[in-house]
């Protein structure tokens, strides 16, 4: 059985200056289109980056291979969630404020010569 409830998006457009004052760059403002959520306009909100974050003494070579198989593997990604399409190789390396993982920084390196 399919439910639905019924959401009302608040505009947070005032609200992302004050953050990115006081907390830096990793906030930012953005836009939920109308057709994400059925609304009937897009509306503005706070934005903060996704992470996929690992232990640091993850070994290199698994980094390296998680990292190549999320962008070689990236249709089939999409296919199990739409928002997967977001997933992009020149953005997925800005990791600021952590550290790129030495696996992942190689594949990212060998992939963009």
């Amino acid at each position: 059985m399919r439910r639905s409830t019924e959401i009302r998006l608040v505009d947070l457009r005032d609200v992302v200056e004050g953050l990115s004052r006081s907390y830096g760059e990793l906030y930012t403002e953005t836009t939920v289109p109308a057709v994400v959520y059925g609304e009937q306009s897009a509306v503005t909100t706070v934005s903060v980056p996704n992470f996929l974050v690992v232990r640091r003494d993850m070994a290199d070579p698994d980094a390296y291979w998680l990292t190549r198989l999320l962008f070689e593997e990236q249709p089939q990604l999409i296919r199990a969630h739409p928002e997967a399409r977001r997933l992009d190789r020149r953005s997925a390396i800005a990791t600021y404020p952590l550290e790129l993982h030495p696996g992942a920084a190689r594949w990212y390196r060998e992939s963009h010569p």
